[in-house]
């Protein structure tokens, strides 16, 4: 498909001189004129005999591993590469040589896919109440969308940044109509305007997001880390314990593991502070993220 796209598209700067195959009954096969030339692990020598200039990975459901596989023949061939992107994105956008792009960090990573629990989710969402704190961010926004899709009988957005939140209702309202989101201003560090939420909209279960997350900003701001991190938090569930919340998830950090880090220190304090003010017969649990690609402060796109 990609060679026959190239070569209806003139202006297209491509020359294909040959395809590489691991299967080894397609050696010395003849497609569309074009002779499959060798496998993977002969890259480096026919980038030599060939002179290639680019390689074209037209395997769009390529586990990380065989990506950094490839990646590493590519490198110690001396030969720049290029990728095509996953199934699902050729379907909604047609034709593979227009999104020929470079390799990015999700290629690499291509973590296999976790399968839900979907019946249990939503028996835990369907017809209650939802409370999500830091509801504007990256990694909140998400809980969020996601949420919305085991019908609760309303998601309650806690948000401190008022454009965030603004773009978050308009999208949520857009997105999933049948959702009743109610955004709602406020910092967790304000016991007071927490518990007046709580009480307004009556939650069972929440999902805390809300942290100062930027690893080297908190170095030098030590006082306000602990104060949003691990007072907030306190705030938090204090006023879901006061509110008899059965459901109580907060988002924690890798970092929390032996912490090297303010950041971390304070999400580990977070997690203890979860730990030690469960109310008995309720679920309080901490769950560790990574580096979540696409959200804020994450480190990958730095590196």
């Amino acid at each position: 498909m990609l060679l026959r796209d190239i070569r209806r598209n003139p202006a297209l700067p491509y020359d294909v001189c040959g395809f590489l195959d691991d299967d080894s009954r397609k050696q010395d096969l003849v497609l569309n004129g074009v002779r499959v030339l060798g496998s993977g692990e002969e890259l480096p020598s026919l980038v030599a005999q060939y002179r290639v200039e680019l390689v074209l990975i037209a395997i769009p459901a390529a586990t990380g591993l065989q990506m950094r596989e490839i990646l590493a023949r590519c490198t110690a061939a001396g030969v720049p590469y290029k990728t095509i992107p996953g199934l699902g994105e050729l379907i909604e956008e047609g034709g593979l040589a227009r999104q020929i792009r470079d390799v990015a960090v999700e290629d690499l990573l291509g973590r296999t896919p976790v399968n839900l629990d979907l019946a249990q989710i939503s028996a835990k969402i369907e017809g209650r109440v939802v409370l999500v704190t830091g509801a504007a961010g990256s990694i909140g926004s998400e809980l969020c969308r996601q949420i919305a899709r085991f019908r609760p009988a309303a998601i309650v957005g806690f948000e401190i940044a008022e454009s965030p939140l603004f773009h978050l209702e308009r999208h949520m309202a857009h997105a999933f109509p049948e959702a009743r989101f109610r955004a709602e201003i406020g910092s967790i560090q304000d016991a007071a305007r927490l518990r007046e939420v709580f009480s307004r909209h009556k939650p069972s279960v929440v999902y805390h997001a809300a942290a100062y997350k930027h690893v080297p900003l908190m170095e030098c701001h030590v006082l306000e880390a602990i104060q949003n991190n691990v007072f907030g938090t306190r705030n938090v569930v204090e006023a879901a314990r006061e509110h008899q919340v059965s459901e109580f998830v907060m988002i924690s950090s890798d970092k929390a593991v032996r912490p090297t880090s303010v950041m971390g220190a304070t999400k580990r304090l977070a997690e203890l502070v979860v730990r030690s003010l469960q109310p008995e017969g309720s679920r309080y649990v901490s769950v560790r993220f990574g580096n979540v690609l696409g959200s804020n402060g994450s480190v990958v796109p730095i590196f």
